[in-house]
């Protein structure tokens, strides 16, 4: 049984992860079906309504506008910027597979790595959170898997990738 298992983590790896993350994303939303928002919420979506309106007149720049162009990006619907920030942490957990993939070279243990970190549940919940952490760790993960795919540490990297980086 354990090596019917090993052959399909072999085969499927992603197919099993995107499964696993879903459902774990399903169980999280079945048991606690609300966006939470904190008090750092507020700023995010008051920002998100300047943006909205194409105004930023009397906004007082308390906070940077990644997350809230997302929500503004939504119409300001906070249970589809949650659909997003879903979404976000599904493909995170891809960028975790494939980086570890490449550094260990080993699906089973990129596999694995994948499956723990996409098991703290502390990193689901703040996907149903109006909070910069989702978006955050995302692009933190693709930074690092787009430096490693393309190999941007060795001296003969093209320039076009350091400017991709620094958008």
């Amino acid at each position: 049984m354990l090596k019917k298992g090993s052959q399909y983590i072999n085969k499927y790896p992603i197919a099993i992860l995107l499964v696993y993350g879903i459902l774990l994303r399903l169980l999280v939303f079945v048991c606690y079906h609300d966006v939470t928002l904190y008090p750092d919420s507020e700023d995010y979506t008051n920002l998100a309504q300047y943006l909205l309106h194409f105004s930023l007149e009397n906004y007082t720049g308390e906070r940077t506008p990644g997350l809230p162009l997302l929500i503004a990006l939504t119409g300001g619907n906070l249970y589809a910027t949650v659909a997003i920030q879903t979404g976000i942490g599904l493909l995170g957990m891809y960028l975790i597979f494939d980086f570890s993939k490449t550094k260990t070279g080993e699906k089973q243990t990129a596999f694995w790595i994948a499956v723990i970190t996409t098991s703290f549940l502390h990193l689901v919940f703040y996907e149903f959170a109006i909070l910069t952490e989702t978006l955050t760790l995302f692009f933190l993960l693709l930074s690092f898997w787009y430096i490693q795919k393309f190999k941007l540490l060795e001296p003969k990297t093209a320039l076009k990738h350091y400017v991709v980086l620094s958008i």
